[in-house]
């Protein structure tokens, strides 16, 4: 359910044992909401690719946090999906796999703001739009302090909880830290429970600064 951003930062604001200025709470919300996306499907989306004939890696875009799915179209009615892979698996299973010739690809490698492709394409997206990659990706959008939440986080209290604890944390309160951390994460299981899942393992390794893991007993 949307929710006002003015409104949840009033909120956050309210019982808490120090001051909390609506700026500090905003910035906290920020991160929050980068960690939120880059955890679960909060904003999915598709991105089509261009291929060149001989180039292994594209960049992603900066707002991208994790792939889905991956697509090779050659029509509008030929695909086949790709299968994910990680960088250190195809040096550990596959030698020589960087001095193939180019082919058709049937895998993808996600590496900092790259993807990649296994083997390289050998043919480049013509005008008609095709052989191209389509993404099925979650992404990460930009609270604004006069704008909402998004529909997909129906538990509002995933961000007053973290807010709290991101601003308990920063002031070096371990106690109340520890505390908004437990409520913060049961909001992120109630969160993971409703979406239904986590983002893949196909991910960005783009990381928020949420601060430091508080050890709860």
């Amino acid at each position: 359910m949307s929710r006002s951003v003015s409104e949840l930062i009033g909120e956050s604001q309210l019982g808490l044992p120090f001051e909390l200025t609506a700026s500090n709470a905003f910035a906290h919300m920020k991160l929050i909401h980068l960690e939120l996306c880059m955890d679960f499907p909060i904003y999915v989306g598709t991105v089509s690719l261009n291929l060149v004939a001989g180039q292994r890696t594209y960049a992603l875009a900066p707002t991208i946090t994790s792939i889905r799915t991956a697509t090779y179209f050659t029509s509008a009615t030929q695909s086949k999906v790709l299968y994910g892979t990680h960088v250190d698996q195809l040096d550990a299973d596959e030698d020589g796999w960087r001095s193939r010739p180019s082919a058709t690809p049937s895998r993808f490698f996600i590496d900092a703001a790259l993807i990649g492709f296994v083997p390289k394409p050998a043919i480049t997206t013509a005008g008609s739009g095709y052989p191209k990659v389509d993404l099925e990706v979650t992404q990460h959008t930009e609270l604004t302090q006069g704008g909402t939440t998004p529909n997909s986080v129906i538990n509002d209290d995933v961000y007053t909880q973290g807010i709290r604890y991101r601003a308990a944390l920063s002031l070096g309160m371990a106690e109340p830290a520890a505390l908004y951390f437990q409520a913060y994460m049961q909001q992120k299981l109630l969160l993971e429970r409703h979406l239904g899942t986590r983002n893949r393992r196909f991910h960005r390794y783009i990381q928020p600064d949420i601060g430091m893991t508080i050890s709860v007993i």
